[in-house]
C-alpha cells in the first residue's frame, strides 16, 4: 500500500492536469483524493491477510501460534 501511493502521488498532479485547469480547487484535494483512494484499496485487501494467517494457523507477533 505504501509503494502504491509514494507511486501514485508522483503523478497525482500530473493526471489530474484538466481537471486543475478547469476547476479551482486546492492542490490537497487532488493528493487527498490519490491517498483515499489507495487508503481504500488497502483497507479492502486487509481482509484477505487476516484470512491466510487464520489459514495457516499463525499469528502476527511474538508468539508464532494463535
Amino acid at each position: 500500500m505504501i509503494s502504491q501511493t509514494v507511486t501514485d502521488a508522483c503523478t497525482s498532479l500530473t493526471s489530474a492536469e484538466g481537471i486543475i485547469r478547469q476547476v479551482p480547487l486546492p492542490f490537497s484535494v487532488h493528493i487527498l483524493r490519490c491517498v483515499f483512494r489507495n487508503a481504500l484499496i488497502g483497507a479492502h485487501s486487509l481482509p484477505l491477510v487476516f484470512l491466510v494467517f487464520l489459514a495457516c494457523g499463525t499469528c502476527p507477533g511474538p508468539r508464532s501460534r494463535c
